[in-house]
């Protein structure tokens, strides 16, 4: 299935109707695919989805590290414009405590973390010291900032080694 064709065709997509609020609020940790996720289904139910995310822009990993070759630029623009129509409620650069999200669960009726792996596993292995793990090198990507040499090893071959070794 090429994603970056099916995400074309959803550039015109209409954000659906939603039904009105339940008076239930729900805050959702985390902003990138699986809290994206989880407040787009609870407003589409009629909860109050409130995002809070330590980053500066909504997506996560789909918006910092997935190849624009995979997922072109303007279909996540695109998605992410109807995400913000539909959840007008996001909170970004918020670095919570447990003191915040003792008060978080005070406030809402549930809350949701969806933060992400955000730790990557290294092999113990002579030479780990020259390793740059995949997501830290897709973000460089992105960014046009990252340095390769003549020769790059990948380990694995998921959806994130391909996007390393097609942008290597």
């Amino acid at each position: 299935v090429d994603v970056a064709q099916l995400g074309k065709a959803s550039i015109n997509a209409k954000t659906p109707a939603l039904p009105p609020l339940s008076g239930k609020r729900v805050a959702v940790i985390g902003a990138g695919p699986a809290g994206l996720s989880v407040a787009w289904q609870l407003r589409q139910r009629g909860h109050e989805a409130v995002i809070y995310d330590m980053r500066k822009t909504l997506g996560g990993k789909i918006s910092a590290q997935i190849p624009s070759s995979r997922l072109p630029d303007e279909v996540v623009a695109a998605e992410l414009k109807r995400v913000k129509e539909v959840l007008p409620h996001v909170h970004l650069q918020q670095q919570l405590s447990r003191g915040d999200l003792e008060q978080l669960k005070a406030d809402f009726d549930f809350v949701v973390i969806a933060v992400g792996a955000q730790k990557p596993r290294l092999l113990p292995i002579p030479g780990k010291e020259r390793m740059v793990p995949a997501l830290d090198f897709l973000r460089q990507s992105k960014l046009d900032q990252i340095k390769v040499g003549k020769k790059v090893v990948i380990i694995g071959a998921g959806n994130v080694g391909c996007d390393a070794a097609s942008e290597a």
